[in-house]
């Protein structure tokens, strides 16, 4: 199983850093990478020896559930971040029949009150 996880990973990482770079603007493109770089290289030396701590003292299932739990409230907020510079509102619809929970445009929001 090496070989394919091998060739997978390295899929994986040349597809990212192929639509960092083409999605960037040519003239931010190295800041864009060193910041890229930074977060996808740099993160290792930090989290690995917390989550390899958590594991070693509360058993690898904690290890496992708090990098999950790191991984998700980091792409959550990502997610809240890139909502609120896109103009985006959270509506939460409760109301018995199909409860929605949904990003709207700020003008249609306001509108809709």
């Amino acid at each position: 199983l090496l070989v394919p996880i091998g060739m997978i990973g390295l899929t994986t990482n040349i597809t990212a850093n192929t639509s960092v770079q083409m999605a960037a603007d040519p003239e931010m493109r190295g800041r864009v990478m060193s910041l890229y770089m930074m977060v996808f290289a740099g993160g290792t030396p930090v989290g690995a020896p917390i989550v390899g701590w958590i594991s070693d003292t509360y058993g690898a299932r904690t290890g496992f559930a708090a990098g999950g739990a790191i991984s998700m409230v980091a792409a959550l907020a990502v997610g809240f971040m890139l909502a609120r510079v896109g103009g985006l509102r959270l509506k939460v619809d409760l109301r018995p029949g199909r409860p929605h929970v949904r990003f709207v445009p700020r003008e249609q929001l306001a509108t809709a009150a």
